[in-house]
């Protein structure tokens, strides 16, 4: 009976032992704190950081394969999207119209995106506009996004005036560009042409040809390009190339980083 009693003390040792080392486990655990999130708002490097994201953000919008990820994203339905490319500043004018010229039998409609030429202007603006090309009535729909009622905006849509209008009308297509209630780009300080010319696309596509809504206070604006990079980051892999997209431009602008987070003017 003794060696029974001595057993039944050593099972509730053992057992409260366990018990305690549960307890400082836990605690070692969560440092005997409540975790908390970090607060990021007065962080010295926070406004950088999201400049350079924005940056990423804008470069990236101007890629073929992710501005074609974003399309068939939003708008399933859309045709000929192997067809729909992106020019860049650099791309030469006799490469537009061999692309054009090429795109004009395929129905029922086409879009692409182009930029002012660096070689065609005095000043380069690389400034985006996007095409929308019905081969069956034989229109095309430019969208600027800085057209200001029915008139050039800040930036002159040079590909469009220069290069692609003369051309079409040569092939006896009619050129018009798409209104809108206000100028989505009226400031220099707004360089989201990319993002705004893809955004106006997809409104049309999705809503047909139309005067496009765009509010006429900055803070509006910019709320609205917030809320459609917010919905593009939901895509998988448009928010990893992104990061890849961010690091690739903090690398290729180091020099313009200083130590302390900020940037140089």
């Amino acid at each position: 009976m003794v060696k029974s009693k001595r057993i039944i003390k050593s099972k509730r040792n053992i057992k409260s032992k366990t018990y305690k080392r549960k307890i400082i486990i836990k605690n070692k655990m969560f440092g005997g704190l409540t975790p908390t999130k970090k607060d990021y708002t007065n962080d010295p490097y926070r406004e950088t950081a999201i400049s350079w994201t924005l940056h990423a953000m804008k470069s990236m919008l101007g890629i073929k394969s992710v501005r074609n990820k974003i399309l068939k994203h939003f708008y399933p339905p859309i045709k000929n999207l192997t067809k729909a490319d992106t020019f860049d500043a650099f791309d030469p004018a006799d490469k537009i119209i061999k692309y054009v010229e090429g795109i004009m039998s395929v129905n029922p409609y086409v879009v692409f995106t182009a930029t002012n030429m660096a070689e065609a202007v005095a000043i380069p603006e690389t400034h985006y506009q996007t095409f929308y090309v019905d081969n069956i009535n034989k229109q095309v729909f430019a969208i600027d996004p800085a057209r200001n009622n029915g008139k050039d905006g800040i930036y002159t849509p040079f590909v469009s005036l220069d290069l692609l209008k003369p051309l079409f009308e040569k092939h006896g297509y009619t050129f018009t560009f798409i209104e809108m209630t206000n100028p989505a780009q009226s400031s220099i300080r707004d360089v989201f042409c990319q993002s705004w010319s893809l955004y106006i696309l997809l409104d049309i596509l999705q809503n047909g040809i139309h005067v496009v809504k765009i509010p006429k206070p900055q803070l509006e604006r910019y709320g609205i390009l917030l809320k459609f990079y917010k919905d593009i980051l939901q895509i998988p892999t448009i928010s990893q190339m992104l990061k890849k997209e961010y690091i690739s431009e903090l690398k290729a602008n180091k020099d313009v980083i200083l130590s302390d987070g900020t940037e140089l003017d």
